[in-house]
């Protein structure tokens, strides 16, 4: 086990004894591509690895532990972890209906772009940056309008494709471009 104390003053410790804004000014300033000490929540240090390619490496792992943990009966500790895990199925139903409908949709890009745009952009940087589990139900939280969206679209072309376009007595006339 390796004293990060000593590591931590040799290399100095990002955002040590100053004010909260000019802390958070040098912790975003630091220097790429090494090594970083932080002081924890609990007072303890923190080595992070300050590398992009770490992150990049991190995201599929990341994108598994943000948009779809806890598992079903995963953790037992706790009646909330079961029932986070209870939840997980239908989040994985909704990305494939969500998918099924941004391939469905594929030919009209334009309208379905901000959407999907949304939720790239929230789910890949919860991805990299989140850290426990709140914060990952905060991320599915900021993409549900997003997915509710897409996974209708999705919906919609199963029901098109499975359904058939049937006639409606109530029709106007207008055709489906009204619908």
């Amino acid at each position: 086990d390796v004293d990060l104390s000593l590591i931590c003053d040799y290399q100095g410790v990002y955002g040590e004894g100053r004010g909260q804004n000019e802390a958070s000014n040098e912790v975003l300033d630091r220097p790429s591509g090494d090594w970083v000490c932080l002081r924890g929540y609990d007072g303890d240090f923190v080595l992070a690895d300050n590398d992009l390619t770490t992150s990049f490496e991190r995201l599929p792992r990341g994108l598994y532990h943000t948009m779809i943990r806890p598992l079903p009966l995963e953790s037992t500790a706790s009646w909330g972890l079961m029932a986070a895990g209870l939840e997980s199925p239908l989040w994985i139903i909704a990305y494939g209906l969500a998918g099924f409908g941004v391939w469905s949709l594929r030919g009209r890009f334009r309208q379905i772009a901000f959407p999907v745009l949304v939720f790239l952009a929230i789910s890949l940087s919860g991805a990299v940056t989140h850290g426990n589990l709140g914060t990952a139900f905060r991320h599915r939280g900021q993409v549900l309008f997003a997915l509710a969206l897409l996974a209708m679209a999705g919906v919609q072309a199963l029901s098109d494709r499975f359904g058939g376009a049937q006639s409606n007595a109530l029709d106007t006339g207008r055709g489906s471009e009204w619908v």
